[in-house]
């Protein structure tokens, strides 16, 4: 499915995520930024790696005002590279409960294509454990989940609730999964070193919509 190059409105947002528990973006720009951190390793905890960060939360106003509507109050709780897995439906929180807990924002690299399970955040099922949760093809062999597939032949983004579940079938994919307080007390932070460089661009990260769910060590 070829993905929109505009996010809907708040209120097509909001809807979109409650009822098809996705969205997705077509963005080039997105695309060639992913494909340049690749090269590099993805270094997710160093100057590069929150800059990118940066780059794809409070500084791309798309983002903020989808993280308003959708999850407010969250922060980003984890921050992790996915590799293509075609053989493997994940999720990243258990598709249980009514309320929303979770979103997750996955950027895509250029030629990413990513299975999505329509509508199986509103299941109650088990996944198995691990770093990612892992759900059975017959758990979602059910009327009310339809499997599309994002096409994101430039790059760009991919959103959905957390209890969604979802295969990434190619590309470099970067994960930023969005959480409430609450949920997040039972994940680890992310820790970066006490070095003033990783300080200054934190303080900068700083925003009244989106947190981030950090820790300095020395």
């Amino acid at each position: 499915m070829t993905s929109p190059s505009t996010f809907p409105d708040t209120e097509a947002q909001k809807k979109a995520i409650e009822t098809d528990g996705c969205l997705y973006l077509a963005d080039s720009a997105v695309g060639m930024r992913v494909g340049e951190f690749a090269k590099k390793g993805c270094p997710r905890t160093n100057v590069e790696g929150l800059r990118f960060l940066k780059a794809h939360t409070v500084d791309d106003e798309r983002i903020v005002n989808l993280l308003r509507a959708t999850l407010p109050g969250s922060k980003v709780g984890a921050y992790i590279l996915l590799h293509p897995s075609p053989n493997h439906i994940f999720c990243f929180l258990a598709p249980k409960g009514k309320e929303r807990q979770t979103l997750a924002i996955l950027i895509g690299g250029k030629g990413s294509r990513i299975l999505l399970y329509k509508g199986s955040h509103k299941l109650s099922i088990q996944p198995a454990g691990g770093d990612l949760m892992q759900l059975r093809p017959e758990q979602l062999a059910v009327d009310s989940v339809s499997p599309i597939t994002v096409d994101l032949k430039e790059g760009g983004y991919t959103v959905f609730d957390g209890r969604l579940g979802f295969t990434i079938l190619e590309g470099d994919t970067i994960a930023l999964v969005f959480a409430l307080p609450e949920r997040l007390k039972l994940w680890k932070t992310l820790e970066l070193q006490d070095r003033p460089e990783l300080k200054e661009i934190a303080n900068q990260m700083s925003h009244s919509a989106i947190g981030f769910n950090f820790t300095f060590t020395k």
